[in-house]
């Protein structure tokens, strides 16, 4: 399925190829793909560089798998279930170096998974992140840290064959992908 953005300037490829699927194929992610998708999230820009981020992940058919799948809402349990591996996104609020709040935590949380997603179009790997989750699942089926919060969930694989999901996923599936005008987003000042 082409998803390509058409944009009316020109970006890069990445960024014009990388789309939010739901539907993926058997052929499972490797754990050392999933690693460097990791490595380079690591490598994302940080205040600081307090990198206040950590990643709990769970390949297809793994006990971490299920219970992150627990996590998440009906909704998304549907189509996420054939994913290859999925990845909770926690962020650290609290600053290491000033024991205080760190307010661009989120942002750079942000930042780290963007550069993952990159990451994973270049080996053409599709990811699709999602809020749908219960945080207080997650914290205890992974016994996340209490310095750490979930942010996202990141259901990430193959591309699939969006004719194998029910509807309404189907359907949804197959639109043609959109974003605000520019104009609507930015002012020059």
């Amino acid at each position: 399925m082409n998803k390509i953005a058409q944009t009316k300037f020109r970006v890069s490829e990445i960024i014009s190829k990388r789309w939010s699927p739901r539907a993926f194929s058997k052929t499972l992610v490797t754990k050392n793909e999933v690693l460097t998708l990791l490595e380079a999230a690591s490598w994302a820009p940080s205040a600081s560089n307090e990198q206040p981020w950590h990643f709990y992940f769970g390949l297809k058919n793994t006990d971490g798998f299920r219970l992150i799948l627990n996590g998440l809402e009906e909704g998304n349990k549907v189509w996420a279930q054939n994913s290859s591996a999925l990845i909770v996104c926690c962020v650290k609020k609290i600053s290491e170096k000033t024991g205080k709040e760190n307010r661009w935590a989120n942002h750079d949380l942000g930042l780290a998974n963007a550069t993952l997603l990159y990451q994973a179009t270049e080996m053409d790997i599709y990811c699709h992140p999602m809020a749908g989750f219960n945080g207080e699942v997650l914290i205890k089926n992974l016994n996340i840290e209490s310095v750490y919060e979930p942010m996202v969930v990141i259901a990430l694989g193959h591309l699939g064959n969006a004719d194998e999901l029910e509807e309404p996923l189907k359907s949804r599936e197959k639109l043609q992908r959109s974003r605000k005008l520019l104009e609507e987003i930015l002012t020059e000042v």
